[in-house]
């Protein structure tokens, strides 16, 4: 399987219209999350931007795959809030993703790779998924307050840092190691693609580069490279 994958979005919708452009090339286009605020441009982007993505995702609906992020969650639910919050951009925002919920997920999975906005930790994990069962079928019963746990790194208290929050201190000091599988997340801004391969320990991709050089992942089969912004796969 050919997998391409964005990191956050904040609003840069043009990534939606580059991603279109590689939608005949691979079987997925995996977004990790995040698609509303930014800083520096007003509320009503975050409308634009979430929009734009539902109509791509409704358009190509077996190839797209939308994740939550901690900024999409701060406006889907009454949830611990995200840096950047504000209540215009929750009136805009928060019908949209109501009324599309079953357009988005939190996980996407394929062969040993887990695909989540900011990575599971061994101790979320643990704490919320029975190891009896496959992940898959974990993550069929999941509901939103599973996934409402923030760090002390991200300004929450929670010992269970969940994969919609965890930072990449936490994800890195508390690896999924059982079971073992390889994973890819956004959340934590990147210069670029950025990879922590050791030995006997499962594999970690950073794709949060919308402040860097905007870079993306191509996956195949378990292999992967970084395609820089804008080129050919």
């Amino acid at each position: 399987m050919k997998i391409l994958t964005f990191g956050d979005i904040h609003t840069n919708h043009q990534r939606i219209d580059e991603a279109k452009k590689y939608i005949n090339d691979v079987d997925k286009i995996v977004f990790l999350g995040d698609y509303v605020d930014d800083f520096d441009v007003h509320p009503i982007m975050s409308l634009i931007t979430l929009e734009k993505l539902i109509s791509l995702k409704k358009e190509f609906p077996d190839k797209v795959v939308l994740l939550y992020g901690n900024h999409d969650m701060s406006y889907k639910y009454v949830s611990m809030r995200c840096s950047g919050w504000n209540s215009i951009t929750e009136g805009f925002t928060k019908p949209v993703y109501e009324n599309n919920k079953d357009l988005f997920d939190y996980f996407f999975v394929c062969d040993k790779w887990i695909w989540s906005h900011a990575g599971v930790t061994q101790s979320w994990f643990d704490k919320f998924m029975d190891p009896k069962k496959s992940f898959q079928d974990n993550i069929e019963d999941m509901t939103w307050n599973y996934f409402n746990e923030a760090g002390q790194a991200r300004g929450g208290g929670s010992d269970y840092p969940s994969p919609v929050w965890s930072d990449k201190s936490e994800l890195l000091a508390d690896q999924l190691i059982n079971p073992h599988f390889n994973q890819i997340v956004g959340h934590t801004p990147q210069l670029t693609i950025h990879s922590v391969e050791e030995d006997s320990f499962p594999v970690l991709i950073f794709c949060d580069t919308i402040r860097g050089d905007k870079s993306i992942l191509y996956w195949e089969d378990g292999e992967y490279r970084r395609i820089a912004h804008g080129k050919e796969l």
